[in-house]
């Protein structure tokens, strides 16, 4: 399996995708690409909530001069695999749905280190995780999944 990881900042729980972020692994490393979204028209401005950009650190305005929605669309789709690896697929699946406007079925982080590197890798997997630094930034947020993967699988 190659994976690619994905983390997406959206506008609050309720609302639309605000940043995303995809994670490889490559022969040059661990490659990364992100991008801040700006929002579709139908997309409502009473999803913006303040709580939420207080924790990704993203202002509104920021997202005035971000690329369109179909051009970051267009952008993830080019970089899409088969195997797409979320820390919590149950919202980053809707908003992806919302970007991309077709669904794609992503897999749950913790199942795929299960099922490839064995149940018992999940908890060195987990405690990987917990040392590196979660900005609430969908790439940065991306790559540290790669960083416990590739740690994994150097580890066999």
């Amino acid at each position: 399996m190659t994976p690619i990881f994905i983390d997406i900042e959206a506008s609050s729980l309720t609302g639309w995708p605000i940043e995303i972020g995809l994670s490889r692994l490559s022969s040059l490393g661990i490659e990364t690409w992100s991008c801040l979204i700006h929002p579709r028209p139908g997309w409502s401005e009473a999803d913006w909530d303040p709580r939420s950009a207080e924790i990704h650190g993203i202002a509104r305005e920021q997202l005035h001069t971000a690329p369109a929605a179909e051009i970051v669309a267009e952008a993830v789709e080019a970089r899409l695999g088969a195997h797409v690896l979320s820390d919590c697929p149950e919202f980053d699946g809707k908003w992806l749905t919302m970007l991309l406007r077709r669904p794609v079925q992503l897999l749950h982080f913790d199942d795929a280190v299960s099922d490839t590197f064995g149940a018992e890798a999940l908890g060195r997997a987990q405690d990987l995780l917990a040392t590196l630094p979660h900005p609430h930034r969908a790439g940065p947020d991306a790559e540290a999944m790669a960083q416990v993967w590739l740690e994994l699988t150097q580890g066999r």
